[in-house]
């Protein structure tokens, strides 16, 4: 990745979903592993993943502007279709992600 700002996007659930169903089996969520997959080998996407909550979840994405990740983030079919809403902030990344363990 390059020195592009982060930003952390905190996706919540939007008018479409189903509140009786886990994250990975609500209607249209291959939809949004497919974008964020996409995302991920575009190397705009450097990290995410679901609460476990059943809240939403957490990305941390790289763009140019803060305008840039507001129109790539429209493409994503889930929030096109209302399974999901978003909010963007930007993110200082302090330290480098890695597993421990």
């Amino acid at each position: 990745m390059t020195e592009l700002p982060f930003y952390a996007v905190l996706y919540k659930p939007g008018s479409r979903w189903n509140d009786q169903l886990p994250f990975h089996e609500q209607v249209g969520v291959g939809d949004h592993r497919d974008f964020l997959t996409k995302q991920y080998e575009a190397q705009t996407l450097a990290f995410g993943g679901p609460f476990l909550d059943n809240s939403g979840g957490l990305s941390v994405f790289q763009a140019a502007s803060l305008e840039q990740l507001e129109d790539i983030l429209r493409t994503d079919q889930s929030v096109t279709t209302g399974l999901l809403e978003f909010e963007i902030r930007p993110y200082h990344l302090g330290f480098k992600p890695r597993l421990i363990g």
